[in-house]
């Protein structure tokens, strides 16, 4: 007899967590809905992280092992090369789960087939485990206004906790290793581009804030310095818009203040609106675009269509706040 595939694969990279594993996996084992496997995986851990895996006796939980740290979205590449579920969670092993998590979740995408990621609710704690102040609630909303804010603004969606479905899980895969401070807001954009969301009010995620400063999300210069290296990478998911009326349904009536948008001009025009975002190396990237898509031999057609000249395509430098220093 075949064995039956779990409903639920949790991917779970680690690294140096020696001290949350633990807490994380009784998590998990504890969880109403008992139909899951774990893997863990772990990239390349300098302290006890592995021992403590190894505590636990559960045929459950997969421990995979880098030979060597390669970050976080490989171990999740990692993860999902073995994952058996039709639903998948991420979830780093510093955090820990609500015990209804699995079957809230896996239970409202069995009923909603047109879903294919949720979002949940989290609580802060520190390092002891205690509850902070802090809680991140995202009211739901329609995947075009996240979109909208995805590009113009910043990251507005939570990675810890959250359940997509394998299937479209797979379509993004493998993702791109390289990353880091934009892993998961990469992740989000490529999803909902293609599928729908949810963004679930209840809190069923446990998110430590490190004061070590060992969280992805922690603000110094170099995360910062990242971000904006980083950038280029995550704004081009958004050339992979191939559809008008999805461009329409996320961008609305901005869209007008340029012209009416074809097929062939959607990088052009994201190239416009990344412009009057307020942050700079999106604007880069927006004017970058824009010269990228004319070196291809646009500026003809931009003319034909809006009557853009070179000198207007110079004009929208004018739209960064301050000029590049010279050195």
């Amino acid at each position: 007899m075949p064995i039956k595939s779990p409903k639920i694969s949790l991917l779970a990279p680690t690294y140096n967590h020696e001290q949350f594993v633990g807490f994380f996996i009784e998590s998990v084992l504890t969880q109403i809905e008992q139909d899951f496997e774990l893997i863990i995986v772990d990239d390349y851990s300098q302290d006890n992280t592995i021992k403590e895996v190894e505590k636990f006796n559960d045929k459950r939980i997969k421990l995979i092992k880098h030979p060597y740290n390669q970050g976080i979205n490989s171990g999740l590449n990692t993860a999902f090369k073995v994952a058996q579920g039709e639903f998948c969670v991420f979830i780093g092993t510093d955090d820990f789960l609500d015990k209804k998590h699995l079957k809230f979740t896996s239970k409202l995408l069995e009923k909603n087939p047109e879903l294919a990621v949720l979002y949940c609710g989290m609580q802060e704690i520190d390092e002891h485990n205690q509850p902070t102040r802090q809680k991140y609630i995202r009211k739901n909303r329609s995947k075009y206004k996240i979109l909208y804010d995805s590009f113009m603004l910043h990251n507005v969606l939570f990675s810890p906790g959250m359940v997509i479905r394998k299937k479209a899980l797979e379509t993004i895969m493998p993702l791109n290793q390289a990353l880091f401070q934009f892993q998961d807001y990469s992740i989000h954009v490529e999803l909902l581009l293609n599928f729908n969301c949810y963004l679930i009010e209840d809190i069923l995620v446990s998110y430590r804030y490190r004061q070590d400063g060992q969280n992805a999300c922690a603000r110094n210069s170099a995360t910062v310095t990242r971000e904006q290296l980083e950038q280029t990478f995550l704004m081009d998911k958004f050339l992979k818009i191939k559809d008008l009326e999805l461009l329409k349904s996320v961008f609305g009536e901005q869209l007008k203040k340029f012209g009416e948008p074809t097929i062939e001009t959607i990088p052009y025009f994201l190239g416009r609106l990344a412009l009057t975002s307020n942050d700079y190396s999106k604007k880069a990237w927006g004017y970058q675009t824009i010269l990228k898509f004319i070196q291809d031999g646009k500026l003809d057609l931009l003319n034909k269509l809006y009557g853009l000249q070179f000198k207007d395509v110079l004009r929208l430098a004018e739209s960064f706040d301050q000029p590049i220093k010279d050195n």
